[in-house]
């Protein structure tokens, strides 16, 4: 038992230094962009570890360097994962501001995924204020967003082995053409060889 929780902590060490090692070189390097998700991981790492305060900041980085850079994707994702943040450390007019940011952006961008998890989120919120018509309200509006995005899935499966069994069938009729000429090619050449054979006699 103590030499699981030994590697668990190892492990998790390992990666806090990774992201910090990291953070360092895009701070050198002048690259605000690139600190967006650093930040986000480093929210998610310290969420991971129960440590609001610490996850909340990093956060909250990622939030505003999303906002000053336009990236609406990046936005959604961390107005996301600040109301789950304040959700879960029970300041729950915060995380509904969030968490209703962050809807408005999904929908009008078509992030799916990113609703969906707006979704959960919100019904969370609202379980936790007893308000169980609200809270059912969006846990079927996640499921509904969960089913949109599984058919997305199946379509573009679908249309991926489609394409895929029209190359085979394009490459093997190809092929098959190859084949024919050469063999064509082939049987005139032998009755080349023969006519000249017979002029010669």
């Amino acid at each position: 038992c103590y030499s699981t929780y030994a590697t668990i902590l190892k492990e998790s060490t390992e990666k806090l230094v990774a992201l910090q090692q990291a953070l360092g070189y895009a701070e050198k390097a002048g690259s605000d962009y690139f600190l967006i998700p650093i930040f986000q991981n480093l929210a998610s790492y310290y969420f991971q570890e129960k440590q609001w305060e610490e996850a909340i900041n990093y956060s909250k980085r990622a939030y505003r360097l999303s906002k000053a850079f336009e990236d609406s994707h990046s936005l959604a994702e961390s107005a996301n994962t600040l109301g789950n943040l304040y959700k879960n450390s029970g300041v729950l007019d915060s995380a509904l501001f969030f968490l209703n940011q962050a809807v408005d952006i999904s929908n009008s961008n078509g992030y799916k995924i990113e609703l969906e998890d707006s979704y959960y989120f919100l019904a969370e919120l609202y379980q936790k204020r007893n308000n169980s018509s609200e809270a059912l309200k969006y846990l079927s509006l996640a499921y509904t967003v969960k089913d949109s995005v599984y058919n997305d899935k199946i379509t573009e499966q679908i249309q991926t082995n489609a394409a895929k069994f029209e190359y085979e069938k394009n490459q093997r009729i190809i092929s098959e053409q190859e084949l024919a000429i050469s063999k064509a090619k082939y049987n005139r050449n032998v009755l080349l060889f023969v006519a000249l054979l017979l002029l010669a006699i």
